[in-house]
């Protein structure tokens, strides 16, 4: 059985049928070694370019997911060990937001994890006043490519902050949808 329930502002607990995964941002009393291995993970499994850029990053961590204008939320498995991340901060483009890091780890992978990060993240932009989410991905990631996709965003030809050449970027809007006068209607 798949689901989820509400654990708190920015908190979900997801439950998949080989793990219960709880996702929330990344607070003060957290260990950050562990968050910070989650990273290295990651950053591993990119090309030196991008691995150095990453590194750099997090160096300054957690100052560049900072609230208000951001978050770094980790998803941990149901002993506390950090499975997955993703993370936003304020773009350059007006009410836009970058969402940045989606990583699982592999043991972790296929369970839905990386669906329900994006949904969080996406709920934390809103709640964090932003209506627009932009992402970049690189050309070989066909796996990052088709959950973006999936997940309703749509390739941009803008671009986020830009630093890193060769990215393809994607969109989505996060503002409610707002209802359209159903034709031939009349006003009471």
């Amino acid at each position: 059985m798949r689901g989820t329930e509400d654990a708190g502002r920015h908190g979900l607990r997801c439950w998949v049928p080989e793990m219960t995964v709880e996702i929330a941002p990344v607070g003060p009393a957290d260990d950050l070694a562990d968050i910070l291995s989650l990273i290295r993970d990651y950053a591993d499994t990119l090309q030196p370019g991008p691995r150095t850029v990453v590194q750099r990053e997090f160096a300054g961590f957690p100052m560049h997911f900072a609230a208000p204008e951001g978050i770094l939320l980790v998803a941990r498995d149901g002993e506390g060990r950090p499975v997955g991340c993703v993370a936003f901060r304020k773009s350059s483009e007006r009410n836009t937001c970058e969402m940045k890091r989606l990583f699982v780890r592999a043991g972790a992978r296929g369970l839905g994890i990386g669906r329900a990060l994006i949904s969080m993240a996406e709920r934390a932009a809103v709640d964090a006043g932003y209506s627009r989410i932009e992402l970049g991905t690189f050309p070989d990631m066909a796996a990052a490519q088709h959950i973006y996709l999936s997940a309703d965003f749509h390739p941009s030809s803008r671009g986020g902050s830009g630093k890193m050449e060769g990215l393809m970027w994607f969109e989505k809007d996060l503002s409610p949808p707002t209802t359209a006068p159903v034709s031939g209607a009349t006003a009471e």
